[in-house]
């Protein structure tokens, strides 16, 4: 078997056996298990897996060249499966990524429904009120609400509220938001983490993917040392 163009490339992953199911195993590292079979995550698995395939399926096409072929033949008719490819992965892909962002645009509904986050009647009034404490007090207030899980305050604090208008910093008003949904939604955050590996993943797999259809396109110098090797090689012969 004649060695690949494909020996020495940049791949997405190491070349291993179950890859994907490696790198899903790494998202699933810091999850409850009651979320290891959430659909996005498999789903972008499956996609990892595709592209990981597109590597393998066109090393053996390389590896076991039809020998009927010239180089110059094999070359474009590998660019030319490789392209068709990647148009096809790319397609994929970006409907994988769609799906991992509505997925983490409807964990943020959830998260702050573990909150207790929602719109209230009274928001507008208890956002006044904050506004004319000290900040001491302001801190104090958010501080109890978080550890008694007021939802009213909780709601005027942090559902649709702009820090301005409950006279804190930007900052701040994040920090508790983050200090209230670690303490009552932690393994929803752990799955976003996950959702937000796995789109990080799945574009380094898919840049590299596109990377390797355009590098086993013949450059002229290729075309050109190609034919006169075989040149050299009929005038022997």
């Amino acid at each position: 078997m004649q060695k690949s163009i494909f020996d020495g490339r940049t791949r997405p992953f190491p070349l291993t056996e179950n890859t994907a199911d490696r790198i899903l195993n790494d998202w699933r590292r810091d999850l409850p298990e009651s979320h290891h079979s959430d659909e996005c995550l498999l789903r972008a698995h499956r996609q990892i897996d595709s592209i990981q395939k597109m590597f393998d399926n066109l090393e053996k096409m390389d590896t076991n060249k039809d020998p009927r072929k010239t180089e110059i033949n094999h070359r474009e008719n590998l660019h030319r499966k490789a392209s068709d490819v990647v148009k096809r992965l790319a397609s994929e892909t970006l409907v994988t990524k769609e799906a991992l962002q509505g997925r983490r645009y409807e964990l943020r509904r959830e998260i702050d429904e573990a909150v207790g986050i929602a719109p209230r009647a009274n928001d507008a009034e208890l956002r006044t009120v904050i506004r004319g404490m000290s900040q001491s007090e302001k801190l104090k207030l958010i501080s109890e609400a978080i550890d008694k899980k007021d939802v009213e305050l909780l709601s005027a604090f942090f559902h649709e509220s702009h820090h301005v208008a409950l006279g804190l910093n930007a900052e701040q008003l994040l920090n508790y938001r983050k200090a209230a949904e670690t303490r009552y939604a932690p393994d929803l955050l752990q799955l976003d983490a996950a959702l937000v590996e796995a789109d990080a993943t799945l574009n380094k797999a898919f840049s590299e993917s596109f990377n390797l259809a355009d590098s086993v396109k013949l450059t002229k110098q290729e075309i050109a040392r190609i034919e006169a090797a075989e040149l050299a090689e009929k005038s022997v012969q």
